[in-house]
């Protein structure tokens, strides 16, 4: 899928924080505080741009360094 609830994306040129997604339906509030309601079957012909994911995209790598390891 493309974007998240609390994504923020750049659609037409417009910044906006996704705030909910529905069946028919996905809400986005504009950085001031506009809220702006988009039709799916609208928002699937058009290009989005997802600026910041809501969840962090972090992994946990273990590494192990003899301690005979010069710098």
């Amino acid at each position: 899928h493309v974007m998240d609830v609390g994504d923020r994306v750049v659609i037409d040129g417009n910044s906006m924080v996704v705030d909910q997604i529905d069946l028919f339906v996905t809400q986005f509030i504009k950085s001031d505080g506009c809220l702006v309601l988009m039709d799916n079957g609208v928002l699937s012909g058009k290009t989005i741009y997802d600026a910041r994911r809501a969840a962090p995209t972090v992994h946990a790598v273990e590494i192990t360094v003899s301690v005979d390891t010069t710098m």
